[in-house]
């Protein structure tokens, strides 16, 4: 296989779709909910009235198409399970009040071919052929990706700016399809896609207006339960797609870490009921990529596309194989170490062990993958409680109450220390030491060393001090109790 990292740019990867998908109709273009006319005009001027039609709508290069969701011996046909296919023969040109549709007769479902050329391991190292700063988190957010892939799948994701969390979905999306991220979307949209993807990351879920993420709260509630179906909250007509088949779907949430927010009061965890956390179990992930995609000559962009051809297909084919065949390549490592979750979150966690033990070559490394989970697991936590550890931290630097009341994030103090007369460019440091440090766990342990007269062990011993109260969690359910009262 002659496979270069540049295959994975995502114009590369868009020019190959282009190429691969030239005709196809995909998820991209079917527009929810279903439809029903009562009636359609024909090209010869006589209204067509004995028979109504129910379907979907598919928009592809300005041009809307009618897709019938009833077979000839009138089964209901889902177009999930149809897409992606292409038209075969010719289409009747149709018109419903004023508006000009091509109605699909037959069609061919288009289908990649199963074929195993490669190890799980080197599959996925190909995937994950990107430069990284962190390339062992870069590869667990690639092994939730895969997880959500092959099995049912629920989890969410913190990260930095510039992580790159949502590039597992763009290169698959490119590749297989069958996934996509949305943002900020309504009850209707996110059910829409949900109808449609194995798939869907949910991005920037802190955007989302509080009215509006009341009522998500209640779908994923339902979907982290591990419910076969759904009802949907918003229903198209009175019998038609009022249930959502969830027995394959996945879904991921995906935001950036607290600090990056000017309320952090208003974070996921400080607004979501207990049982969506509890449902979908959180991963704290750092680093950023440093690929340069300016390296990428945009004037050989299809030719090296073209020439690169077979190895994106045998990728692909390699792709649907294990996403059937996965557990064939597993090695039923011990797993006892991680024994940090319980319930729905232990479900979901031991389906990514399984994509995890696909990949390790020996128990030993196993182990270490084992450790990275957990760690960026207590690192969320972490998180969780770093702002409820800011105001000790301004208190010692004799910051007046009332200007630090207005600070939102540790940057705030930071320029606030700049500004000031303060000719202390020792604390200045320090203050920035504890925003530059790549980890809440870190971050926490420096803020106590500062705020204490003595520190209570060494960092590799806080560490456990943090890990402990993670698992109690004590002063995680303080924050979330104090938010509360806040509210009320």
């Amino acid at each position: 296989m002659n496979f270069t990292s540049q295959m994975l740019f995502y114009p590369c990867l868009s020019e190959f779709n282009n190429q691969l998908r030239n005709g196809l109709f995909t998820e991209e273009h079917v527009q929810l909910p279903q439809v029903k006319f009562n009636s359609l005009d024909l090209p010869d001027g006589e209204k067509e009235t004995t028979q109504w039609f129910w379907g979907y709508v598919l928009e592809k290069e300005g041009i809307k198409y009618l897709f019938s969701s009833q077979d000839n011996n009138g089964m209901e046909i889902k177009i999930k399970d149809v897409i992606p296919f292409k038209i075969k023969g010719q289409t009747t040109r149709v018109a419903h009040q004023g508006k000009v549709y091509y109605q699909i007769q037959q069609f061919q479902k288009f289908k990649f071919s199963e074929r195993q050329t490669m190890s799980f391991r080197r599959l996925v190292d190909t995937l994950t052929s990107l430069k990284h700063s962190n390339k062992e988190h870069y590869l667990l957010n690639w092994f939730n990706g895969l997880t959500s892939m092959f099995t049912r799948y629920y989890c969410r994701t913190s990260t930095p700016a510039g992580f790159g969390k949502d590039s597992t979905v763009d290169i698959i999306a490119n590749l297989v399809g069958g996934c996509a991220t949305i943002e900020s979307p309504t009850i209707a949209k996110l059910e829409d896609r949900v109808s449609l993807l194995k798939w869907l990351l949910v991005n920037e879920v802190n955007d989302i207006p509080k009215t509006q993420w009341q009522t998500i709260q209640q779908f994923l509630l339902a979907c982290g339960a591990f419910k076969p179906t759904v009802t949907k909250h918003s229903r198209a007509y009175k019998n038609v797609g009022e249930e959502i088949d969830l027995s394959e779907n996945s879904i991921g949430l995906a935001y950036n870490d607290i600090d990056h927010y000017s309320r952090p009061k208003m974070y996921f965890d400080f607004v979501t009921m207990d049982a969506v956390k509890d449902r979908f179990p959180a991963f704290r992930l750092h680093g950023k990529m440093e690929e340069d995609f300016n390296d990428l000559n945009l004037r050989t962009l299809k030719p090296f596309v073209q020439s690169r051809f077979d190895d994106y297909l045998e990728i692909i084919h390699n792709i649907m194989y294990y996403t059937k065949h996965f557990h064939e390549a597993t090695h039923d490592y011990c797993r006892d170490k991680i024994k940090l979750v319980s319930g729905r979150q232990q479900t979901n966690i031991n389906r990514l062990l399984d994509i995890v033990d696909a990949y390790c070559n020996d128990q030993a490394e196993f182990d270490h993958w084992l450790k990275v989970i957990k760690d960026s697991m207590l690192d969320y936590e972490a998180m969780v409680i770093y702002p409820n550890t800011l105001p000790h931290l301004y208190k010692k630097l004799e910051i007046p109450k009332e200007v630090y009341e207005e600070f939102n994030r540790l940057s705030d103090c930071y320029d606030y220390l700049k500004s000031s007369r303060s000719n202390n460019k020792d604390v200045i440091e320090y203050v920035l030491k504890i925003m530059n440090s790549s980890t809440f766990i870190k971050k926490n342990y420096l803020i106590e060393s500062y705020t204490k007269e003595k520190v209570r062990g060494s960092y590799e011993d806080r560490t456990e001090f943090w890990k402990t109260l993670w698992m109690k969690q004590t002063l995680y359910k303080q924050v979330v109790e104090a938010q509360q009262k806040k509210k009320i």
